[in-house]
């Protein structure tokens, strides 16, 4: 539910850009599979996960969206899984 810079500056691995825009204008996008929708503080995900549970998808949101994840669980603007520190 992210937009495209968002997601380049932070996003979880193996996951699918669609913002929230697009979802609601054609929710059957998101495919039929269970989805995990996520934002970057959970408000618009919440919106998009209650749009594809009318459209009869098995949707849950992320609260808290992806600032409630500690970053090690992301991925950086690299593209790489970022480090979790030294020393943990």
């Amino acid at each position: 539910m992210r937009e495209p810079a968002e997601h380049a500056e932070r996003h979880l691995p193996d996951d699918r850009l669609l913002p929230l825009a697009e979802l609601l204008a054609d929710p059957s996008r998101a495919g039929s599979a269970p989805v995990l929708v996520y934002c970057a503080s959970g408000r618009r995900s919440a919106v998009a996960a209650d749009a594809l549970v009318a459209a009869g998808v098995d949707a849950v949101s992320l609260r808290g969206g992806i600032a409630a994840l500690p970053p090690a669980l992301t991925l950086s603007p690299s593209g790489h899984d970022t480090p979790l520190p030294r020393g943990t």
